[in-house]
């Protein structure tokens, strides 16, 4: 009996080991500028003899994959390393079905240890010589004219610049024309008045306007506008546009304009002229003329050494996922093309983790599909919005779990400087934690949807130069409810700039806004420090504003005219007249999604019966336990100094208890360092306030986050 048992023993151990090995194994190819499509790519160098070592290309690569899935299978998880290098992209890699992983048999794409591969969308410029051009020796100035060097276009370069169109609402995010960039920084179109300098304001409304008296003179110099175009708040101060320039009239002192604004124009606007040949004036900037397939750089180095590059990647992302799922990208740079670096569409359970996706001339990323995470990912340079991410079902309040974590977003809306934020999130279920958002000229953050968490973030020089705007924003919809924004700081949340009839506006940006009657949403655990004003419900209903901190309220300084600094506003905008065009969106979303349902009505209150209950009003929300510490006496010190409304039915529906409010420190451990815990005795301790620890918020050290960014500019 022992001896007959003997084989099936000896079979069995040898399943389980191979069953063993199945689960540990791993197929591990190689990509290299020093590759050979023709070997075998199971090697990460070549051999001594030259004779294999690996893949030259990702289509080798994928092709090789495909072939083996088809003919022996592939049963077990497979890894491709890219050593590190420069690697050129003329049209999208795509990733299909065929190439997708499963749950145990996962496909990753990532960077050789120790190694960065970039893959870019753009082409070296070389030829540069000394300023030649007999136009660009006219219009250049004096004093910048042994600095500038030329170079010519020609071949495909030339045939693939395309051309500057009308951008902002409702063009916002698309691709942009050819840009340059040196030393993987980019440079700066030539425009006046230069980028560190204030704005010019329109001293006369309509598609051709006057500007600041004087500019006359200068614009005589001005011989050589092709493709010249005007950039600014042309109709209302929260969104941007580029417009064509067709002349200037040096004696009016008018710019004429051959495009439109889709918001009008407005008296006091504010703008640049860019792409002017004869502001070509300082270390950085660059004129690109399509007509006589010229290029002009002042470069920035102040040894004169250049290393360009002109995007050139269009109409298709460097990476595409389609239908690809179990993906996932690690430690890879993504750079320099004139659309997206990455679209994964009906890609479940891709992960991008541990890349840098930079200088993009569209936005970073375009997600549409379900269980995407985005980790340990620097993200900056970005023409248009960061990460686009659609995920989950609002029908079904299915989340979609999509996952942003421990990313670092810097100047996003680079080129669209308004409704382009570094994240704006659409569906059910996202969570966005222990990411760092800072420099964007508008909102950092927008979202739609329902039950999204925004939790750990930090948010840090936003609305800089925008009115009426929100670092963190969300409007117009009664049904986008169940959002959590919790245990994130705000820090120096104001507008930098000169607003309308040149009076400074600064309440009319907030750290928080939830705009056009948004509603159920939380705002709990904040903190807000140096912020103009804190948080607004425009017109919402079942909002919570609970245990925040907003610490040296109003510090920007000064305020002129009526607007002061909040801690918090609330207003009924659909009590007065002007909202119709609200009331049609909000009654139309309501419509959308089944919100008088079991599902709408179990998880959301009130909702059910908004319409039969003055949907018109702001309705139960409750504002309770903050703390407000300002830098400013507005008058009473009252709570009308920390709380603003628009009229007093609005002010006596809302729930308001145990605030704390005042002047001075109400007894955090050590304000001036950031540390808002709080001291025995406090005030605070006494109104059920629960403590807030900072060091939770922002970026972390984790796997694929070993240091810092050390924000290199831009």
């Amino acid at each position: 009996m022992k001896n007959s048992m003997r084989p099936f023993r000896t079979a069995l151990a040898l399943v389980l080991l191979l069953s063993a090995y199945a689960c540990s194994a791993q197929l591990s190819l190689y990509v290299s500028l020093q590759g050979n499509d023709a070997w075998s790519g199971r090697l990460d160098s070549p051999n001594a003899s030259n004779t294999d070592g690996p893949f030259a290309t990702l289509e080798r690569m994928k092709a090789y994959l495909r072939t083996l899935r088809r003919t022996t299978g592939v049963p077990y998880p497979v890894t491709v390393f890219m050593r590190g290098g420069v690697y050129r992209f003329s049209g999208a890699f795509i990733f299909e079905a065929e190439d997708a992983g499963t749950a145990t048999q996962t496909f990753t794409l990532r960077n050789y240890p120790g190694e960065v591969p970039y893959l870019r969308g753009s082409v070296p410029i070389s030829g540069w010589g000394p300023l030649t051009d007999s136009i660009a020796l006219q219009n250049i100035p004096i004093a910048a004219r042994p600095f500038v060097k030329q170079a010519t276009l020609s071949g495909a370069i030339l045939a693939n610049l395309g051309a500057w169109s009308g951008r902002g609402i409702p063009n916002t995010g698309v691709e942009s024309p050819a840009e340059l960039y040196d030393f993987q920084r980019p440079a700066r179109l030539a425009q006046y008045p230069n980028r560190t300098a204030p704005y010019l304001v329109s001293n006369s409304q309509g598609p051709g306007f006057e500007t600041s008296p004087g500019l006359g003179a200068r614009m005589q110099n001005w011989t050589y506008l092709p493709d010249a175009f005007v950039h600014g708040y042309l109709g209302v101060d929260w969104s941007d546009c580029h417009v064509a320039v067709s002349g200037v009239v040096p004696s009016q002192d008018k710019v004429l304009l051959s495009g439109t604004s889709y918001y009008g124009y407005k008296p006091n606007a504010r703008f640049r002229i860019k792409n002017v040949l004869a502001e070509l004036d300082q270390p950085g900037e660059y004129y690109l003329d399509r007509l006589r397939g010229l290029i002009f750089y002042y470069p920035v180095k102040k040894d004169g050494s250049i290393n360009t590059e002109l995007t050139q990647l269009t109409a298709m992302p460097i990476m595409s996922v389609l239908g690809a799922p179990n993906l996932t990208l690690q430690g890879l740079v993504f750079e320099q093309c004139r659309r997206n670096a990455l679209e994964i569409i009906n890609s479940p359970n891709v992960n991008v983790v541990g890349c840098t996706i930079r200088n993009m001339g569209a936005t970073a990323a375009y997600a549409r599909t379900t269980n995407i995470k985005f980790q340990s990912c620097d993200i900056y340079n970005i023409a248009g919005a960061g990460i686009t991410i659609t995920a989950g079902d609002r029908t079904t309040l299915t989340s979609g779990g999509a996952r942003v974590i421990n990313c670092h977003f810097f100047n996003t809306g680079m080129t669209d400087y308004c409704f382009s934020p570094s994240i704006k999130m659409e569906g059910v279920g996202s969570v966005i934690s222990g990411n760092s958002f800072h420099d964007n000229k508008h909102m950092a953050l927008y979202f739609e949807g329902n039950d999204h968490q925004i939790i750990n973030n930090t948010f840090t020089d936003c609305v800089t130069e925008t009115l009426d705007a929100g670092a963190l924003y969300a409007g117009r919809d009664w049904t986008s409810r169940g959002n959590y924004i919790a245990n994130n700081s705000f820090t120096n949340i104001y507008d930098r700039l000169v607003g309308t009839n040149n009076v400074s506006h600064h309440s009319e940006t907030w750290a928080v806004y939830l705009d056009d009657c948004l509603s159920g949403t939380d705002v709990i655990g904040n903190v807000f420090t140096n912020v103009s004003s804190a948080a607004q419900i425009g017109g919402g209903r079942d909002n919570r504003y609970e245990n925040n901190i907003i610490y040296n309220l109003g510090f920007a300084n000064p305020f002129v005219g009526p607007d002061l600094p909040s801690g918090f506003h609330i207003d009924s905008k659909l009590l007065t007249p002007g909202w119709d065009s609200t009331w049609n969106s909000l009654n139309q979303r309501l419509l959308a999604v089944p919100y008088n349902g079991a599902l709408y009505s179990s998880r959301y209150q009130h909702l059910a019966n908004i319409l039969q209950d003055e949907p018109r009003a702001a309705k139960y929300n409750s504002v309770k336990r903050n703390i407000y510490v300002g830098a400013l006496d507005f008058g009473s010190g009252s709570e009308w100094s920390w709380f603003t409304h628009n009229d007093e039915v609005t002010w006596s529906m809302m729930g308001m208890e145990n605030n704390v409010f005042g002047a001075s420190d109400p007894g955090f451990v050590n304000a001036a360092r950031g540390d808002f815990r709080i001291s025995p005795g406090s005030p605070a301790s006494m109104i059920g306030f629960t403590p807030i620890n900072p060091k939770t918020m922002g970026l972390y050290i984790d796997s694929f986050r070993t240091g810092l960014l050390i924000h290199p500019g831009s």
